[in-house]
């Protein structure tokens, strides 16, 4: 307060841009809303203390005119603040009723998402269970009883098949139409075709592989055989010379539903399109009828291609040679048998495909009984009708192609892509570590999974495939091992890793795979002979194989395999190394008895001729390793042909026969790994292996 009868003090400062009234005479204390009574009161003290009248007016009315213009911008202030308040309040509100929107719309996608996924999660269990409709089939075709207590088996055994369709009929899985019925591209994939005049053409007259169905969603297509009339000679001029009937079928053909997993009706092709775009008859080799002029294409570059085109003008007449592999110095022989191409330009093409080398391959004994493999989507594998000529020395293939373009093997490939998403899938999995030991020739990785965790007393199990990168179905075999190793839920898989541990090389010979050899590497080295003396520079996969198990040991070594000729799965074993004794002799009893138990497709009979004692080829895996390590040795082999005692006319041995195979063989693994050796040394002295 300044002093008394002083110069007055200036007053608080007006807000930017406002200037306060000059107080003029008495100041309007109502002005001051709530604090009018305040300064009234204190004008009467300073009157009362004697301060001048002039003075306290000019204060008194400088503090009104203040407290006012507070007053006014406190109001704004507010009044700004409510209408913040409502526009957010707005903006809440319409933002609750966008997110109840959505939630809504949320609320119904996945109501339906969770009814499609319901379906879409019991298709896909029921496919894993179908194989079992199949094996239950093959074997009752191949069952022959011969006393009543077979029969008794037998009846038993079709109870639990009758329970097991009596299940899946409950799940709403149902059968596709079958024999007798007429060809439908929905559900059948048409991959034979016989002339019968006592049926309508069309008509399906076997059924090789039963389809299914869960509601309207087709889980499998059928494979069937469908008749057909005798096709009409080209001179011929159609039963009814009307212009309007070939394109009233072409628009019925036309008007079928679009096929996914089945093949084109082929007896159009034989009735509907015997006309040109003029009306003219038109004729191809043999007097078969095409859609349209076409241009075959033979393609072998891709991943373990191997095939050379030497005339395939004609359909009916493709002539094709097989590339050998690099000389083999070993084996004193240019191997070669594998081969994998694709056809394209060949929709309803009658195929007749020649290999015209097949007389000068590896093992021309194999071809007799040999069925080719063939593919659309080279997922779904089946085999096709194959004639050997042993004058000739050829290889004879037919099948009538329903799509643009068709795929032929040796046997179903294992990619090298397949190959690396089954390393990479397995080594994510728990108590999996990946260790890769080295590179091939052409730099791919050599890659080693290991699978449990090492301990003093635990076993060391190796197994190693595709020696041969021909033989495909050993890294099939490998993958069903694996899945079933690394199940968390079986328990033989469990336990077997409380006592052991495990090595598994899935491919040995990456860079034959992807070159399409049979039985080398990049430089023909054969590396199931290399085992003896591996180097390098001519077979790195081998030395580095030998050297991570010297640093880790083995007790049990599983070198698999395939065999062009012998139509059996059997075992090969070490009787000819120098250190096969009678131990060794129990433990192959207690490998090939369990193993008898645990797959009807392991034959316990003898495949290869049993070295003598002391005569093993120790370049061998399986003998070079048996004598290293003093342990159970075993070379495995699988057929490129099929099984002789449980035979599948469609498929031959399969991928999937392949990888149920390799699941298998843990159990007989399991049932061994107790009985293994004794403590031994490495070459380093260190005690790396005990019992």
């Amino acid at each position: 307060m300044p002093q008394q009868g002083g110069k007055s003090e200036q007053g608080p400062k007006a807000q930017k841009g406002s200037k306060p009234a000059q107080p003029k005479g008495k100041p309007d204390f109502e002005q001051a809303g709530a604090l009018a009574d305040w300064l009234k009161d204190a004008a009467a003290e300073m009157k009362k203390q004697g301060v001048n009248q002039k003075f306290t007016d000019s204060f008194l009315g400088e503090l009104v005119n203040e407290i006012s213009m507070q007053n006014a911008a406190t109001e704004a202030t507010h009044a700004q603040a409510q209408a913040a308040a409502a526009e957010k309040l707005q903006v809440s509100k319409d933002q609750f009723i966008r997110l109840n929107a959505d939630f809504d719309n949320y609320r119904r996608r996945t109501a339906g998402e969770k009814l499609a996924l319901k379906d879409s999660t019991k298709g896909d269990v029921i496919m894993q269970l179908v194989p079992l409709i199949d094996n239950f089939e093959a074997a009752k075709n191949a069952i022959k009883v011969q006393s009543d207590a077979e029969q008794k088996i037998v009846d038993s055994y079709q109870g639990l098949y009758k329970q097991m369709v009596e299940s899946f009929r409950s799940l709403g899985v149902e059968a596709t139409p079958g024999v007798g019925h007429p060809f439908d591209p929905r559900f059948h994939d048409a991959i034979m075709q016989e002339p019968n005049d006592d049926v309508p053409d069309g008509t399906v007259l076997a059924e090789f592989r039963k389809g299914f169905k869960l509601g309207d969603k087709l889980l499998r297509a059928a494979m069937v055989k469908v008749s057909s009339s005798d096709v009409m000679p080209a001179q011929k001029p159609p039963a009814s010379p009307s212009d309007d009937a070939p394109v009233e079928l072409h628009v019925r053909f036309l008007s079928l539903p679009p096929p996914e997993r089945s093949h084109c009706f082929a007896i159009v092709q034989s009735f509907a399109l015997q006309r040109n775009d003029k009306g003219s008859p038109r004729s191809s080799s043999g007097g078969a009828s095409t859609v349209r002029d076409m241009t075959i294409k033979v393609s072998s570059n891709f991943d373990a291609g191997n095939v050379e085109a030497v005339d395939a003008k004609d359909p009916q007449n493709v002539q094709l040679k097989i590339r050998p592999d690099p000389y083999c110095k070993g084996d004193d022989i240019t191997h070669f048998q594998w081969f994998q191409f694709r056809l394209t330009g060949v929709q309803n093409q009658a195929l007749v495909v020649k290999l015209m080398n097949a007389g000068q391959s590896s093992f021309p004994e194999a071809w007799p009984g040999y069925k080719a493999c063939a593919s659309y989507d080279l997922t779904d594998w089946f085999r096709v009708q194959t004639a050997w000529d042993e004058k000739a020395g050829v290889i004879t293939m037919q099948h009538k192609s329903n799509h643009d373009s068709i795929y032929f093997a040796y046997f179903p490939p294992y990619s090298y892509a397949r190959h690396q998403e089954l390393i990479a899938q397995t080594h994510a999995k728990k108590n999996v570590r990946l260790d890769v030991i080295g590179e091939t020739l052409d730099g791919h990785d050599l890659d080693v999974l290991r699978i449990g965790h090492p301990g003093k007393h635990k076993r060391v199990v190796w197994m190693v495939a595709r020696q041969h990168p021909g033989e495909a179905m050993a890294e099939w075999f490998v993958e069903g091992f694996l899945n079933r190793l690394t199940d968390p839920h079986d328990a033989a898989a469990m336990r077997v890793l409380e006592h052991a541990v495990f090595y598994v090389m899935p491919n040995v010979n990456p860079d034959g795979s992807i070159r399409g050899h049979l039985r080398t590497n990049a430089v023909g080295a054969n590396l199931n002979r290399e085992w003896k003396e591996p180097s390098i520079e001519r077979s790195p996969e081998v030395y580095h194989l030998m050297k991570k198990m010297d640093d880790v040991g083995c007790d049990l070594f599983l070198d698999i395999h395939g065999d062009e000729e012998i139509p059996f799965n059997f075992l090969a074993g070490s009787e000819g190394i120098p250190s096969f004794n009678e131990r060794l002799r129990a433990l192959q009893n207690t490998f090939s008895t369990a193993f008898v138990r645990a797959s009807p497709d392991f034959q316990p009979k003898p495949g290869y001729t049993v070295d003598e004692p002391g005569k093993a080829n120790l370049a061998i895996s399986s003998n070079g390793v048996g004598e290293r390590f003093k342990c159970l040795s075993y070379t495995l082999e699988m057929p490129f042909k099929d099984t002789q005692d449980h035979p599948d006319n469609v498929h031959g041995w399969s991928t999937q026969r392949a990888k149920n195979f390799g699941a298998a063989i843990l159990q007989p693994i399991f049932e061994v790994v107790p009985k293994l050796r004794q403590p031994v040394e490495n070459q380093k002295g260190d005690t790396v292996v005990h019992a």
